[in-house]
């Protein structure tokens, strides 16, 4: 019996080594008296002891980036921006509306109308910018000021969400 004892004593302070899956940056045992942390390296987590009453809980990376103000939903696949911050804005005949996601170097915007000569400067206000009498429905906008992307087509009357990368535009329609 004294052997039982001192052999099951020797077994609650060993080590505790854990195989995690590879993407794991870290490991928690939360437990009833203590959290114990550890780092994985290789693929393999190790605890000098357990506690009882433990949770295991893994951190690891998901994909996507944070790249500005707003609201994000993540999941285990990843994050995206749900809500961004930006003037209160209204379609309307004859407006664009340009709301710009993430980091950007752009200082302001210009959308030209070619077939009817339309040409506007447009500042940026918190992450937005607005253009009236718009009747064309094919129009260019540049992002200016910075890097020299451009997008189109631009239709009248819609909503814009941006995002810029590089000298790359990236516009699609944005219901409000």
């Amino acid at each position: 019996m004294f052997l039982f004892a001192w052999v099951s004593a020797a077994f609650a302070v060993a080590p505790i080594t854990m195989n995690v899956p590879s993407d794991v940056t870290k490991v928690e045992l939360v437990c009833a008296s203590k959290t114990l942390t550890a780092t994985p390296s290789g693929g393999v987590a190790t605890f000098a002891e357990l506690p009882t009453g433990c949770k295991i809980l893994f951190t690891r990376p998901v994909t996507g980036t944070i790249d500005g103000g707003g609201v994000y939903t993540c999941t285990h696949d990843g994050c995206a921006i749900t809500e961004m911050q930006h003037l209160a804005v209204t379609n309307a005949p004859g407006r664009v509306n340009i709301l710009i996601a993430g980091t950007y170097d752009t200082k302001w915007m210009e959308l030209t109308c070619a077939t009817d000569g339309y040409r506007q400067r447009g500042d940026i206000v918190e992450n937005t910018t607005t253009f009236n009498d718009v009747k064309a429905s094919d129009c260019q906008l540049f992002f200016k000021g910075g890097s020299p992307a451009q997008f189109r087509p631009v239709v009248a009357g819609t909503t814009y969400r941006c995002t810029v990368t590089g000298t790359t535009a990236s516009c699609a329609p944005y219901k409000l």
